[in-house]
């Protein structure tokens, strides 16, 4: 992927280089310490690390924005389910409930 070689930049680590991005997981191996740290990706975008290179911006921000609509889809598909569950669960203590019968008055 383009990512890779891209420069980074984490609060406590320093500057690093994406050195491989496999699945979800980005590997950073940083200047420091000369140690590979793993990151969600792109993920780790949302709070610890900041890529120094504008044009793999824009890759990242259209990643980001992807698997936070495809989160809230998700979110909005278990409320759903959730609702519907209730519903049912109502519907079957409804349906168990005897029924009251009305008394005749006798004149």
């Amino acid at each position: 992927m383009e990512l890779v070689n891209g420069q980074v930049e984490h609060i406590l680590f320093g500057i690093g280089r994406i050195v491989c991005l496999e699945e979800e997981v980005l590997y950073v191996e940083f200047s420091k310490n000369k140690e590979i740290k793993r990151f969600v990706y792109p993920d780790a975008f949302d709070k610890y690390l900041k890529i120094c290179d504008s044009k793999l911006k824009a890759i990242i921000l259209t990643d980001l924005k992807i698997k936070n609509a495809q989160i809230e889809a998700d979110r909005i598909k278990m409320q759903q389910k959730q609702e519907e569950e209730a519903k049912r669960i109502a519907m079957e203590i409804m349906a168990q409930k005897p029924k009251k019968k009305r008394g005749t008055k006798n004149n």
